[in-house]
């Protein structure tokens, strides 16, 4: 139930799946519904994630090689 939301625009049936609303909406990016929900996505995510910098190998600085 977290992946929707409630859809001002929509009289029936105002809730809506936020994959839907993001693909199909021509108004998803002013939408204040949506970005309170992608807001609060990104919050989560950025909590979750470890501070220590945890890089996969294709990101760092590939070491010299010796000549």
């Amino acid at each position: 139930m977290d992946n929707y939301i409630v859809c001002e625009r929509r009289s029936n049936l105002p809730r809506i799946h936020v994959e839907i609303c993001r693909h199909r909406c021509e108004h998803a990016q002013t939408c204040q519904a949506f970005q309170e929900y992608v807001k609060a996505q990104t919050t989560a995510e950025l909590a979750i994630r470890p501070a220590t910098g945890d890089w996969h190998g294709d990101k760092g600085v590939p070491l010299p090689t010796p000549s």
